[in-house]
């Protein structure tokens, strides 16, 4: 289901599969996905070329056994991509989708049970270069793309339609996407954003329950 009204939502493709939990830790509500099925889409086409894309993850428990990447955010479209990925065993992979040649590369192992903030950077090119932070610290750098990407919804825990089948497992919380890359360098993650002239979405997943999230902007 894609929800298409003024407010802007992300709504779960399947409803139960989808929770608004409160957080135990520095995010006082998040979003919690199983990893099976579920997944949150809104129905615009957000910013990539010269934009940047984060949000706040936490990994639960390990499972060895979960080695398909799976998306924290992203979009569907022309070259459907994510700027990164998770696996259930805490594995975070960089971009992925649109030709990228460093796409396949593990970034770094995500500790369980803890909050980690990811940035991705997107260059102004048709096919744009990809700085990727972990917790305000470059993790590494992606060349210019083998394609030009373009969204038609944006999508959180999902998975590449044109042939992945992974989905992200664990909580997603304080996502934001922005017209402009506000980092340049090392910086210290906020917990919590707000809405300023740069900023195209923001979900602050504090709804505490439901299958529907608002977009602050």
């Amino acid at each position: 289901m894609i929800d298409h009204s003024p407010a802007r939502r992300i709504t779960s493709a399947l409803a139960l599969c989808i929770a608004l939990a409160a957080g135990t830790s520095a995010q006082d509500h998040c979003v919690d996905f199983d990893g099976v099925t579920g997944y949150g889409i809104h129905g615009e086409s957000a910013p990539i070329q010269g934009s940047i894309w984060e949000a706040w993850v936490y990994v639960g428990a390990l499972d060895p056994a979960a080695t398909i990447p799976g998306w924290v955010v992203g979009w569907w479209g022309a070259w459907t991509a994510s700027p990164f990925r998770i696996t259930a065993t805490g594995e975070l992979f960089g971009p992925g989708g649109y030709g990228n040649p460093g796409s396949d590369v593990v970034l770094a192992q995500l500790a369980p049970d803890s909050w980690h903030h990811l940035a991705a950077t997107f260059g102004g090119e048709c096919s744009p270069s990809v700085d990727v932070y972990l917790d305000g610290q470059l993790a590494m750098s992606f060349d210019v793309g083998t394609q030009c990407p373009s969204s038609w919804y944006t999508v959180l825990a999902a998975y590449n339609y044109l042939g992945w089948n992974g989905f992200y497992k664990g909580r997603i919380d304080e996502v934001r996407i922005s017209h402009t890359a506000r980092y340049s360098g090392s910086f210290v993650p906020q917990t919590r954003h707000a809405v300023d002239p740069d900023t195209w979405a923001l979900w602050h997943f504090d709804e505490g329950s439901g299958a529907q999230a608002a977009d602050e902007v």
